[in-house]
Order: structure tokens, then sequence, then C-alpha cells
């Protein structure tokens, strides 16, 4: 089992774990577009790449060691999922994405372009491979954003932080 800290944010700790060695993960983005997502704190895409072994396997993202109390809820998108984590106060939220869709237990790889599942494990997001995927990479988007005041779902700043977290932008 491979399991490690990728992220130390001031709210909380962010982690990887898989049954695969995901240790040849990286970054592939860490910075924020200030100009596109003015109130995300920070912004940061971690890829990680796979050899396709006919077996199932996970590869997982998720929070933990968090300095407030978090309530979580979806916010899936046509071939995007996101969760986000939201403080009692509403005024901090934290993001996670995959790239994918999820799918009833009984849908086959002949219903979707992806060949693979998502799962929404609690505290995170995960990546089900199966045995006939043969998709090589898996990208996690990882943002968050503080405000003030309580932020309205409606509003700009949560529709930055989601358009943050949105992989279509960069796969």
């Amino acid at each position: 089992m491979y399991k490690q800290r990728i992220l130390d944010l001031e709210i909380c700790s962010v982690w990887l774990e898989s049954d695969l060695d995901i240790s040849g993960y990286q970054f592939i983005h860490q910075k924020n577009e200030k100009e596109v997502f003015p109130d995300v704190k920070d912004l940061t895409y971690v890829k990680i790449n796979t050899v396709p072994d006919g077996k199932e396997h996970f590869v997982r993202c998720y929070i933990e060691d968090c300095v407030m109390e978090f309530e979580s809820y979806p916010e899936p998108d046509e071939r995007i999922e996101i969760r986000t984590y939201e403080n009692k106060e509403g005024t901090t939220r934290l993001s996670i994405g995959c790239w994918g869709e999820c799918w009833p237990d009984d849908a086959s790889k002949h219903e979707n372009d992806f060949d693979y599942e998502v799962g929404w494990p609690d505290n995170g997001l995960s990546y089900l491979i199966k045995d006939y995927t043969e998709t090589k990479s898996y990208v996690f988007s990882i943002g968050w954003i503080s405000y003030p005041e309580k932020i309205d779902g409606d509003s700009d700043v949560g529709f930055q932080l989601w358009s943050a977290c949105d992989l279509t932008h960069i796969c």
C-alpha cells in the first residue's frame, strides 16, 4: 500500500493513497493564475502515471488532519467530478477534482469514454482502475479558497474554485 502526504495547506493535509506504487507522481501545475482565479489561495494539479497490468486497483486523493470541521458535497459535471468541502461558517472551501464520470455499478466500459470509474469516498475522490483499463495517467486537482464572509454557492468566488479544479482545460 502506498500512502504519501502531498500537500500541507493552512487548513488541512492532502494525501495520495493507492495499492500501486505511485511514488513517481508529479505536480504538473502549482500556481494560481491570479487574473483568471483571483480569489483562489492555492491550486495544484497532481499527475499519476501507471502501467496497466490487467488487475483492479485504486488511486485516491483525500484530505485529513483538518484544523476546522468541514461538510462535503459533490459537484459533478460532464466529464469531471469535483468534491467540495466547506467549513461550518461557509468562509473556506477546499475542492478535489478528477477527470471522469460516475456510473452505476452495472455500467460497462462501452457506456462512456472512460475505461475506469470514479469513486466518492467520504474524504476525497478516487480512480477505480478496472481489469480492462488501458489508461496510463490520472490527474487530481486540489484548490482552496478562503473569504472574509460566507461564500454564496452562486457567487463568482465559489465559481472560481470550481472552475480552477475543472480539469477539462488541462487534460
